[in-house]
């Protein structure tokens, strides 16, 4: 059996890392940009996206899903500063001039 479920990005049941991702999207308000990101990304299949394919999606497209919200990564978009090793090569640029 086979059935289609259509909801909200925001009542999307999302687990794991996917729920992470998802939990800060919606603390931001950026949810119903990725959603239409999300539908974008999967609408040349013929068929819709299973559930965990969208939880796979946020869970493993994280920096991709940043990009689409104008940021360089997800540690970027998260926390609003580069990744620490970025900021440490950053460091070293300065140590050495």
């Amino acid at each position: 059996m086979k059935y289609l479920v259509e909801t909200d990005l925001e009542h999307f049941e999302a687990w794991s890392g996917g729920r992470d991702t998802l939990d800060t999207l919606i603390e931001k308000g950026d949810v119903d940009s990725v959603e239409s990101f999300i539908d974008e990304c999967f609408c040349d299949s013929d068929e819709p996206p299973t559930k965990t394919a969208i939880n796979d999606f946020l869970w493993f497209e994280r920096n991709f899903i940043a990009q689409h919200l104008g940021y360089d990564n997800w540690e970027e978009y998260e926390y609003g500063h580069q990744d620490e090793d970025e900021d440490e090569d950053e460091n070293n640029d300065e140590e050495e001039e």
